[in-house]
């Protein structure tokens, strides 16, 4: 056991100074006590006397002290269990006891010794505030980021609209469609022979070429020959819908939970979606790179490749073909390419103490 601690006669004396429940003032100001190194029997306004078992206290918060870091390091005594030795370090419970009109800092799960009852029901009612404070905290520190974040998914819209236009005309053709079933690791590969020993059933050891495949470059910017990839327009609509929907929501401390909730996942879930279509029409716009082509052209040229193809962009012009004999002209629409895509601000952690 831990030695007994003095405990003076003013934190016994009961303080019923709190007759409607505490401001978020008096939790801050308990909080920032504590931090300070204030033992929790000396904040002013404690008392420290064991509540009645027929309680229902108010959990307003909870604390760790400073400084502990283990259960052999307890720092502080409760008033309900063990009101003159160390029992808790971590998760102690700021409760108002609204019948008292008192407020005591508690062990974490101490008064459930008393009354199970209330105990968890001002768990409960505790974690649900805590909640709507943390995402009201959430919403407004990153309020004035989602008009600019939905004015940018607006923004890239039209180049996102003439990305998946571009690649649907571009994988109408025979060639494009070949490179895409031929790559789908990403990588562009070519024959190579190379001998081969093997030792028969009557031990005669055997060499003969094989051929193999062999991995010969990456296919920047492939998504966009992909079939199978999703079109960007449309999930950046949505996105930018769902951030219009929290920007319009105006007070967010007087917001429903449920439509808090709600509004938390709209704007998670709306960025998330945003930066994900960017970063996809960005890779895609690789495809395009003339450093990309000049590999692919080249793989197509070569007799170890698996078969011949022929891109180079010109302008605003890309020609398809087996070869420059046969090439098509497809036009490309050079914005969705070369213009700057909008960037989005970053979602930032809200402050609530």
């Amino acid at each position: 056991m831990t030695d007994e601690i003095d405990i003076p006669a003013s934190a016994l004396e009961p303080k019923p100074w709190f007759p409607e429940r505490p401001g978020d003032e008096i939790r801050l100001e308990i909080l920032q006590f504590i931090r300070d190194g204030g033992q929790t029997f000396m904040w002013r306004g404690h008392t420290h006397t064991r509540p009645p078992p027929d309680a229902f206290p108010v959990y307003l918060g909870e604390f760790d002290i400073p400084g502990a870091k283990d259960r052999s390091d307890l720092r502080s005594p409760c008033p309900c269990c063990s009101p003159r030795h160390a029992k808790y370090f971590r998760a102690g419970k700021i409760a108002w006891f609204p019948d008292e009109q008192m407020i005591r800092l508690l062990g974490p799960d101490c008064f459930s010794a008393l009354n199970p009852e209330g105990h968890d029901v001002a768990v409960e009612a505790m974690r649900s505030e805590t909640r709507r404070r943390l995402d009201t905290a959430f919403l407004e520190a990153n309020a004035h980021h989602v008009s600019r974040a939905a004015t940018a998914c607006a923004a890239a819209l039209p180049l996102a609209q003439a990305m998946d236009g571009f690649g649907k005309r571009l994988r109408a053709h025979a060639v494009i469609r070949r490179l895409a079933s031929q790559t789908r690791n990403g990588m562009l590969q070519i024959t190579v022979t190379a001998p081969e020993t093997t030792v028969g059933a009557d031990g005669q050891t055997r060499t003969r070429d094989v051929d193999r495949l062999q991995d010969y470059a990456t296919v920047d910017g492939r998504r966009l020959i992909d079939a199978g990839e999703p079109t960007l327009a449309p999930r950046l609509e949505e996105a930018e819908g769902r951030l219009r929907s929290v920007a319009g929501r105006g007070d967010f401390k007087a917001l429903a939970d449920d439509v808090r909730k709600k509004a938390v996942r709209e704007l998670t879930t709306g960025m998330t979606g945003a930066q994900k279509v960017l970063d996809e029409l960005a890779d895609a716009r690789r495809f395009l790179r003339l450093e990309n082509l000049a590999t692919i052209r080249t793989w197509g040229q070569n007799p170890t490749g698996l078969f011949r193809i022929f891109l180079r962009r010109d302008g605003p012009w890309l020609l398809i073909g087996a070869n420059t004999d046969n090439a098509e002209v497809l036009e490309i629409p050079v914005k969705a390419f070369d213009d700057p895509l909008p960037v989005l601000p970053r979602i930032v952690a809200g402050t609530a103490h």
